[in-house]
């Protein structure tokens, strides 16, 4: 056993970034299981990232006890990695790879990993040369075959989540070549930890075309504020130059993107266990009217919900209000003068409804008679997906309901 490698500013920042990267696959592989246990296609994928995040494990440990077993190891498993990748690859494509890239591949972990077990890397010249070289060979061939070569058998959805998959692959691999002294010998700090946290970041992101707007947007600002964190710490000391500013802002931005993982899978898990806002109000969908309000004001959001009939409603001009709910079912204080005249009969008595019931909402279930629903959301609560809940309340009340 070697002595450890001297717990340097760079050292330290490369176990940082490790760390996090760590955490990152493990959340990323519980996340990708958690949607999709039984999942063939990602079977491979999930293998890789565990690869991944085991190469990273056994480099930091090889840093901080100073072991050449757990050296030799971590470079024997960097030689797997692209055998990992040409596999996930193949089970997402649903097809083989090219006989002569699956030859090249297998060929290529064999002779690295024989190499480095037997204890010949070092005596090798350039064999932390053509070891990344290998690698990016590999993963631009596969990346290639991801991005472009989806085959027809899939679904549209499919094809883009393997396209994603693809450009994932893309964004890390440049990060993964710093990882390399060879290659990159001045490099203040190792990111190929960093290019994991952003592919997979990117990677479990929504497909459709606006989530994928909001995902990226939320990439953006995970970004910057790792970035300016890392900037700020930089002010803590005068004396830092440019390459303690890379390191602090690698550090804060591997830490913000784990966190950001962590946060995504913990989120999942209590949307599993508990009922959402949608799927409270789909669930109420049964029974009698009578039955499907008490159900809704089981959920918080609806608990204040008060039912008022025709004769409730005498003092707001009955008939005008049956007019108002012909022309739409919910009315929302939001929303006012709904396109009236302020003084139109219909916006007074709306106005006055809400203004008296203290509600921000107004749900018609019948208008012969009068029936309707006040609801009244606090400001907190006032977000797409509880407006969406309402405009869906309008319908589904004012449909084929049976009636008591």
């Amino acid at each position: 056993m070697t002595a450890p490698a001297p717990m340097t500013a760079s050292t330290v920042a490369d176990l940082i970034v490790d760390a996090c990267g760590i955490v990152g696959l493990v959340v990323a592989i519980a996340i990708v299981r958690r949607r999709d246990p039984r999942a063939a296609s990602t079977r491979f994928v999930r293998l890789a990232l565990w690869l991944t995040a085991f190469l990273f494990a056994l480099r930091d440990g090889a840093w901080t006890t100073g072991s050449d077993i757990l050296d030799r190891a971590s470079v024997a498993c960097a030689a797997l990695f692209p055998l990992g990748v040409l596999l996930a690859t193949e089970s997402t494509l649903r097809r083989h790879a090219p006989r002569a890239l699956k030859m090249f591949a297998s060929a290529g972990v064999a002779l690295f990993a024989v190499n480095v077990l037997a204890g010949l890397d070092d005596r090798l010249p350039g064999f932390y040369v053509l070891l990344p070289a290998f690698q990016a060979a590999v993963l631009i061939i596969c990346a290639t075959l991801l991005v472009q070569g989806a085959d027809e058998a899939l679904s549209t959805a499919e094809r883009k989540s393997v396209s994603r998959i693809g450009w994932a692959i893309v964004i890390a691999a440049p990060f993964a070549l710093t990882d390399f002294r060879s290659l990159v010998p001045d490099a203040p700090v190792r990111l190929g930890a960093l290019g994991a946290l952003l592919a997979i970041t990117y990677w479990l992101a929504d497909s459709a075309s606006v989530a994928r707007q909001r995902s990226l947007a939320l990439l953006s600002v995970r970004l910057a504020a790792g970035v300016a964190l890392g900037a700020a710490a930089s002010l803590l000391r005068s004396d830092n130059g440019a390459a303690d500013l890379v390191r602090l802002c690698a550090v804060a931005v591997a830490g913000v993107l784990a966190t950001g993982l962590v946060v995504d899978l913990v989120d999942d898990i209590f949307a599993a266990r508990s009922s959402g806002l949608l799927a409270s109000l789909a669930d109420a969908v049964v029974g009698t009217r009578d039955e499907m309000v008490a159900a809704l004001r089981r959920q918080p959001l609806f608990e204040a919900a008060q039912r008022r009939d025709e004769t409730a409603l005498a003092d707001f001009d009955p008939d005008i209000l049956r007019a108002a709910f012909a022309r739409r079912r919910v009315w929302r204080l939001g929303d006012r003068p709904w396109g009236l005249a302020a003084s139109d009969p219909v916006a007074e008595r709306i106005e006055s409804l809400l203004a008296t019931c203290q509600a921000t909402h107004v749900v018609a279930m019948a208008t012969q008679p009068l029936d309707i629903l006040t609801i009244a959301l606090p400001p907190v609560a006032t977000d797409p997906e509880a407006e969406t809940a309402i405009r869906i309340l309008g319908r589904i009340l004012g449909s084929d309901v049976r009636t008591p």
